[in-house]
């Protein structure tokens, strides 16, 4: 988290410069994410573990897709291409995604039946069963990010010198590494059930 964190600092203290502000929010969702995935698993009581989930999704599949989105625009010099009444259009899932995650003890849309286990004696872990809004925002979130890989993958690789196309391929190959791992963690198709290393590969990445 404190990677992230510093990542988002010096991108904000150089605001003036394209895409600081929206990779710079992408940097502090990320942070969020990677802090709240660690207090989730070290927190004790499951009402807490609970809540550390929901932050870390909010942060990283309903916050972090839209600035990315602007981040790979900006960086490929199209964020013309957005009108403003299309990009208000953008946050109408979001924000429906956050009221359904902070109301979700009333309704099962999210996800629901928590409990927690514990990982050779030592870490414990939440699991829980996911709800038909859980699919949608994370349909949603990966469609936005499939939007922002295609766009700074086309643009930035047409007629591109070497060192921004080996730029390109690091960007788009540390955020495929983190799709895919995320997907792998939602279909429990991992070999620790309950555990992402979603966070870890980010700080590698």
């Amino acid at each position: 988290g404190l990677i992230f964190l510093a990542i988002a600092a010096y991108t904000f203290w150089h605001y003036d410069q394209l895409p600081a502000i929206p990779f710079g929010i992408v940097a502090l969702a990320s942070a969020v994410w990677a802090a709240g995935y660690a207090f989730e698993l070290t927190m004790p009581e499951i009402a807490d573990k609970v809540f550390w989930m929901r932050l870390r999704f909010i942060a990283n599949n309903i916050i972090m897709p839209l600035p990315w989105l602007a981040t790979t625009l900006a960086y490929t010099h199209q964020s013309h291409l957005i009108k403003r009444h299309y990009a208000a259009m953008l946050f109408v899932v979001p924000l429906i995604s956050v009221l359904v995650i902070l109301t979700s003890e009333y309704h099962r849309l999210f996800r629901y039946d928590f409990y927690v286990t514990t990982i050779e004696g030592t870490v414990s872990v939440l699991r829980y069963s996911n709800g038909i809004w859980n699919w949608f925002a994370l349909a949603n979130a990966y469609l936005l990010n499939t939007v922002s890989t295609w766009i700074i993958l086309g643009r930035s690789l047409r007629n591109a010198t070497p060192f921004h196309a080996r730029r390109t391929w690091l960007i788009i190959g540390s955020s495929t590494i983190q799709v895919f791992a995320e997907v792998a963690f939602q279909l429990k198709l991992l070999p620790v059930p309950g555990y992402s290393f979603t966070p870890t590969l980010g700080i590698l990445v």
